[in-house]
């Protein structure tokens, strides 16, 4: 287990956790087992938007009258190390990943806040070469919610306290 380290940042080596979602594609209730996962490649846990389409009302002279933003779309991925004796922690078949699943991703220092996305699918890519070996790498669509909610919320690990329950002021809109 790394050093827990307190940082203003979110930032550094974060632990991941995942669950695989019931046919509703919700997260399964009462006290669900989450699967840790294993400390990914240093630099490869990445959370990347797609800003959504920008729709446009123009008018004549070139002015715009209306403006409207779509929903952004979001990937995450993360590379594990094959080690001797380890498993990949989600099975595939030919890097298809059956199944619905959550992850949750809690910084280095615990008490800052991280992130969790409720609903995703993956898929998984096998590489290997001589300077490291074999590794997967997951690359996960992040879903809508069934329950209508934002697909990418904050998380805040349970054993944490937020010394700053609002340090941000609400955001516009």
């Amino acid at each position: 287990m790394a050093q827990k380290t307190q940082t203003p940042l979110s930032w550094s080596t974060p632990n991941l956790d995942l669950i695989k979602l019931g046919d509703d594609s919700k997260i399964p209730t009462g006290d669900p087992d989450w699967i840790n996962l294993p400390t990914p490649v240093q630099d490869s846990t990445v959370l990347t938007p797609t800003a959504g389409e920008r729709m446009e009302a123009p008018i004549e002279g070139g002015a715009l009258e209306a403006v409207l933003y779509k929903r952004n779309t979001y990937e995450f991925r993360l590379e594990i190390r094959a080690l001797k004796g380890r498993n990949k922690p989600v099975e595939d078949f030919d890097g298809v990943v059956s199944g619905e699943y959550a992850l949750r991703l809690t910084p280095m220092d615990p008490t800052n806040k991280g992130i969790q996305i409720d609903r995703m699918t993956m898929r998984m890519e096998q590489t290997w070469s001589a300077t490291d070996g074999e590794k997967w790498l997951y690359i996960c669509s992040v879903l809508a919610p069934v329950d209508g909610t934002e697909q990418v919320k904050p998380y805040l690990a349970p054993t944490a306290t937020d010394p700053d329950p609002d340090p941000d002021p609400d955001p516009i809109g």
